[in-house]
This record gives C-alpha cells, sequence and structure tokens, in this order.
C-alpha cells in the first residue's frame, strides 16, 4: 500500500512539474524535471527533456553539462546491448557501430581494438576500415601527428577498396587531402560525390 501511494505521489509530482515547465519553461524548471525523470528511471524522456532544455536555454552550463552526461549514459547502454548481441550473434555492422560508439565517448583506443577485431573477423566488410580511418582522423584533429593522418587516409581507402562510392569514406578522403594541403586532389575526392 505504501509503494502504490509513493508512486502516486511521485505520478502526481512529476506531472505538476511538467505541466509547470511546459506553461512557464525557466532553467530552474528544466533542471528539476530533468531530475525527476532521472530520479524514476525514466532515462530517454530525460534525454528528450534535456535536448528541450538545451535548445531553451542554450548558454545554461549545468543543461548542457547534464545533456551531455544522459548522452554518455544512453551510449553506455547501447555499447553494453551491442557487446552482448557481439557474443550471441557476431556481425561486421556491430562492430563498427560499437567502435563508432566508442569514438563519440571519446575513447579512441577502445574504438580502435573493436574496428581492428571486426577487420580480423570480417575482413571483406570496408565499415570497419571506415570507422577505423574516421578515429585515426579525429585523434589527428586533436593531435595534429601526421602519423595519425597518415592511418586515416590509409585506411579510409582501404574502406573505398570495398565500396568506391561511400561518400562518407570520400569526404574523409577529401578532407585528409585538404588538411595535407593538397587542394587538387581533395577537390577531385569532392567531384567524385557530386556524379
Amino acid at each position: 500500500m505504501l509503494y502504490l501511494l509513493r508512486n502516486l505521489f511521485r505520478r502526481w509530482g512529476l506531472k505538476r512539474i511538467e505541466r509547470l515547465n511546459a506553461d512557464h519553461p525557466t532553467e530552474v524548471a528544466t533542471l528539476e524535471l530533468i531530475e525527476r525523470l532521472r530520479e524514476y528511471g525514466h532515462h530517454d524522456r530525460a534525454l528528450d527533456a534535456a535536448k528541450e532544455g538545451a535548445r531553451r536555454f542554450p548558454d545554461s552550463q549545468r543543461v548542457l553539462s547534464i545533456l551531455a552526461d544522459l548522452k554518455a549514459a544512453r551510449t553506455r547502454r547501447e555499447i553494453e546491448s551491442a557487446h552482448r548481441k557481439l557474443r550471441d550473434s557476431p556481425n561486421p555492422i556491430l562492430y563498427a557501430k560499437l567502435a563508432e560508439w566508442y569514438k563519440e565517448l571519446g575513447e579512441d583506443n577502445r574504438a580502435i581494438e573493436i574496428c581492428n577485431a571486426g577487420i580480423r573477423r570480417f575482413p571483406e566488410y570496408g565499415g570497419n576500415f571506415l570507422v577505423l580511418g574516421e578515429v585515426f582522423f579525429a585523434r589527428y584533429q586533436r593531435n595534429r601527428k601526421g602519423e595519425d593522418l597518415a592511418a586515416a587516409k590509409q585506411r579510409i581507402e582501404k574502406a573505398l577498396q570495398y565500396n568506391p562510392l561511400n561518400y562518407r569514406a570520400l569526404l574523409y578522403l577529401s578532407r585528409a587531402h585538404f588538411e595535407e594541403r593538397n587542394f587538387a586532389k581533395s577537390k577531385e575526392r569532392l567531384e567524385e560525390i557530386l556524379k
């Protein structure tokens, strides 16, 4: 009985905060709504409320920080689920997606490990080469080390061997050539996209 009453008060309180936030949106009301949704285990709704809060209050460091935390938590849940699926039924696309999630979290070394595992298991799938190239390119953009740019180009070119019309790979390769100040090659790759 006590559980039912507590649950009823929670729902009533949550509805009150949602109405308040809808009628008179303030940063404080948005933060309260997000916190209650998180507390009650409504992670997707909390993420939606944080996205809306970031749209309404783009200068609020607290809202932006909570949004980043919620996105990272969602990505962690997706990573856990993907690892379980890989154990049960490995497939090349899941390796690439898993590596992308690690890349989103800034865990480059883990993303590289996952891509390499996918390449070893499915060497004919270009998606893992592409994601691996993207990880190296992102690292290059942060540290400006030439070996990361060279590694990115090598992996992206390998991905293009499997799918020469992969626009994402062509775009990254164009960006890599641009970074090298090879504007003619960069333009050439962009023109391939526009064909």
